[in-house]
């Protein structure tokens, strides 16, 4: 069975994404739906009792910070992480200090209550679409955190001509997508070239929440799928499972 699979994300987070798949023999192709531009980091001699990632794309400015910051205090703050994907990163930087949650923005919330005391400060960083879930739960349970932006994602809202002609001829698809907002760009590029209603019925969405899941469904996706968040390892060796099911 001829099948296109296709990474619904940036550039350089595609890329991982396809050279772990082609370690099980299976080829896949971008589809860079945003850019990512980087910010300042932030000011690393104001004092946090705790750190919040919730993307791989804030590692990079994430250890720019905290070796700063451990020069100034001689100490870090506790570190949370929304799921494997950013804690497997972390570990290849050489950073294990981190509490990691599953994957969604309810059990990072939670697990960052069971770990910080009433009235602990801590600091998001993020990229400008987010969710408030996380700040109003820890609110809610006397614990503040004040939010700063390390990068910003800005859709392309094109494709390449090799990308619409792949899509156009193509008869049994995978998207891999890791969001909600990307599952939304998607949709409306996939609407903007006149092909998603076509693409709708032979193409499979792959999200890896219940939350994306239903962002797919809303969206009006016909067939879609959760590979819960896991490590890149488990998510490939599942993915592989699943494309043997298919056929």
């Amino acid at each position: 069975m001829n099948v296109n699979i296709f990474a619904v994300r940036d550039n350089i987070d595609a890329f991982h994404t396809i050279r772990s798949l082609e370690k099980k023999n299976i080829k896949a192709k971008a589809f860079p739906i945003v850019k990512v531009n980087f910010k300042n980091i932030p000011n690393y001699r104001i004092k946090y009792h705790f750190v919040v990632i919730t993307s791989s794309k804030c590692i990079k400015p994430f250890l720019r910070y905290i070796t700063l910051y451990k020069k100034a205090f001689k100490t870090i703050p506790k570190v949370f992480v929304i799921g494997a994907e950013t804690g497997d990163k972390l570990k290849k930087k050489n950073f294990n200090q981190f509490f990691q949650a599953e994957g969604n923005s309810e059990s990072l919330a939670k697990i960052i209550v069971s770990n910080t005391f009433l009235f602990d400060k801590g600091l998001w960083l993020c990229g400008k679409h987010r969710t408030e879930k996380i700040t109003k739960f820890l609110f809610c349970n006397k614990r503040f955190l004040k939010t700063k932006e390390v990068y910003e994602m800005f859709e392309r809202g094109t494709m390449s001509k090799h990308l619409f002609d792949t899509l156009y001829a193509s008869e049994n698809n995978f998207f891999i997508v890791n969001s909600s907002r990307n599952v939304d760009l998607l949709t409306r590029v996939l609407k903007k070239y006149n092909i998603f209603d076509n693409l709708n019925k032979k193409s499979v969405l792959v999200t890896m929440s219940k939350t994306i899941y239903d962002k797919a469904q809303s969206n009006g996706w016909i067939k879609k799928t959760i590979i819960a968040e896991a490590s890149r390892k488990v998510f490939v060796e599942k993915f592989a499972e699943l494309l043997r099911n298919q056929n």
